[in-house]
C-alpha cells in the first residue's frame, strides 16, 4: 500500500480507530475499507471491523458491495463461464449419478467449507440435494488463486498439495499432529476435523493415517486451497505482468469475459479472485469466483492508479458484521 501510494504521488493516512485508509491527492480523496479474517465456532469468516475473533488483516478495498450471483453461487458461476466459452470441470446435481473421481461441494460456501472428498466413486458419498450439494470431477493438479482488477490479471498463487514427509518411524497421523499442534486456536475439535479431512484424501490414494512413511517419502494429505496443513513452501507466488510465460495466457484472456459475470454497475474499481486448477498437462480449469477475497499486495498499484485517474469518490457506507 505504501509503495503504491508513493508511486502515484498519493498521501495515505490510516485511521487507527476504524483502520480505514484515506488517500489524498490534489484536493481529491478516496476511502479504502479494511477487512479482517477471523473464526466463529471454528469457521473462518471475513469481517469489516476488528473484533476479538480477528486473526489477520485481509487488506483494504475500495468497493463495498454485497457481491453478485456468480460470486455467491458456484453453479451460477459454472454455467456463466461455460456460456462464455471458458473451461470448468464436469459437474452434476443428479444424486443418482454414477461418477468416478469426484468431490462433493455445496453451491454456496467459502473457505473450503462443505467440500468433501475426493472419492473414487460417487457411490461413496450420496448428495444432500436439499443442501445444494453437487458432484464435481476431481482434477489432479495445482490449485491457483487468481486476482483480477477489472478485466486485468494482476497476480496469482499456485499451490502444491500439502504432503507429509516420512521419517521412517512416525505415522502420518503423528506427522500431521506435529505440524498443526503449534497453530493458533487449534482446539481438539478443529484437530479432529482436520484429521478427518486428511483421512479422506489418504483413502483416495490408498493410504491411511496409521501408515509409517519411509524416510523422505511424501504422501499427499490435503487438496483444498488454504488448508491448515499447508506450508508456505507449498505456495509459489507469480506476477504475470512480469512473467511472460504463455502458460498464463488463458488467464489473461479470460479477464474480459470473467468481468461480464459482474453486474455493470459494480464493474468500475472492482477486484475479484477466481479459484482454478492447473492439471498435469498445464490446462487450467476454473472453479469459482470470489467478490471479497483477501487483497493481494500487488493489487494496490492498479487500484490506486485507477482511482486517481477517476473523479473523486466519497466514502462508501459503513458496513458492519462479517462479510460472507
Amino acid at each position: 500500500m505504501r509503495w503504491a501510494a508513493k508511486a502515484h504521488g498519493v498521501e495515505a493516512i490510516v485511521d487507527l480507530d476504524s483502520m480505514r485508509v484515506l488517500l489524498r491527492k490534489d484536493g481529491r480523496h478516496w476511502t479504502l475499507h479494511p477487512r479482517f479474517l477471523g473464526e466463529i465456532n471454528g469457521v473462518t469468516r471475513y469481517f469489516s471491523r476488528f473484533t476479538d475473533e480477528s486473526t489477520h488483516l485481509a487488506g483494504w478495498t475500495f468497493a463495498l458491495n454485497a457481491g453478485w450471483p456468480a460470486a455467491k453461487d458456484k453453479l451460477v458461476f459454472k454455467r456463466g463461464t461455460m456460456a462464455l466459452g471458458l473451461r470448468v470441470p464436469e459437474f452434476s446435481r443428479d444424486s443418482g449419478a454414477r461418477l468416478e473421481n469426484v468431490v462433493v461441494k455445496r453451491a454456496v460456501g467459502s473457505f473450503g467449507e462443505h467440500v468433501h472428498g475426493p472419492f473414487r466413486s460417487s457411490t461413496e458419498r450420496p448428495l444432500r440435494t436439499s443442501e445444494g450439494e453437487y458432484y464435481e470431477r476431481f482434477i489432479e493438479g495445482r490449485h491457483l488463486k487468481v486476482w483480477y482488477w477489472g478485466e486485468q490479471l494482476i497476480t496469482l498463487e499456485r499451490d502444491q498439495a500439502p504432503t507429509a514427509v516420512g521419517d521412517g518411524a512416525s505415522t502420518v497421523r503423528a506427522l500431521i499432529h506435529e505440524y498443526i499442534r503449534g497453530q493458533r486456536r487449534m482446539t481438539p475439535e478443529k484437530t479432529q476435523r482436520i484429521l478427518e479431512r486428511c483421512e479422506t484424501v489418504l483413502r483416495y490414494d490408498g493410504a491411511s493415517l496409521d501408515d509409517v512413511l519411509a524416510p523422505g517419502q511424501r504422501q499427499r494429505i490435503e487438496f483444498r486451497y488454504g488448508t491448515e496443513v499447508m506450508k508456505d513452501s507449498d505456495r509459489q507466488r507469480v506476477d504475470p505482468r512480469a512473467d511472460g510465460d504463455p502458460q498464463w495466457d488463458p488467464l489473461r484472456e479470460a479477464g474480459p469475459r470473467l468481468l461480464q459475470l459482474v453486474p455493470p454497475p459494480l464493474r468500475e474499481h472492482q477486484m475479484f479472485a477466481v479459484d482454478a486448477i492447473q492439471d498435469a498437462e498445464g490446462e487450467i480449469w476454473l472453479l469459482e469466483m470470489n467478490s471479497h477475497p483477501t487483497v493481494h499486495p500487488l493489487v494496490y498499484d492498479p487500484m490506486i492508479r485507477s482511482l486517481t485517474a477517476s473523479a473523486p469518490a466519497m466514502p462508501a457506507p459503513e458496513a458492519s458484521g462479517y462479510i460472507a
